[in-house]
């Protein structure tokens, strides 16, 4: 499956969805929070292509390794920046979708 693909399945807003190398493990390979209209923030591991694409930005905040923060949209990807830790990026994922998901009182 692409990374497309995957994204159509976990783009409803609010929706996080753990990334995971074996079934029923911790999200050891990413996190992503779905914003709707086709898209979706990924905190989790990059491949090497797309971190190639980003180019110099990317080059310069260090290799492929670790995870990284990823817009995807229907039509782009953007690749935001690098986690310093993996703990507190699924934590901001988490603080995401809960803000997503309060009621609003307008």
């Amino acid at each position: 499956m692409s990374e497309k693909d995957d994204m159509v399945e976990v783009d409803e807003l609010g929706r996080v969805t753990w990334h995971c190398s074996e079934e029923g493990g911790g999200p050891d390979v990413g996190i992503s929070l779905g914003l709707g209209n086709g898209r979706m923030l990924w905190c989790g591991e990059i491949t090497k292509d797309r971190w190639e694409d980003a180019g110099p930005e990317a080059a310069a905040l260090g290799n492929d390794f670790g995870w990284w923060i990823i817009l995807y949209a229907k039509d782009e990807t953007k690749v935001i920046g690098k986690c310093l830790d993996q703990y507190q990026a699924q934590d901001v994922i988490e603080a995401l979708a809960a803000a997503l998901q309060e009621p609003r009182h307008d």
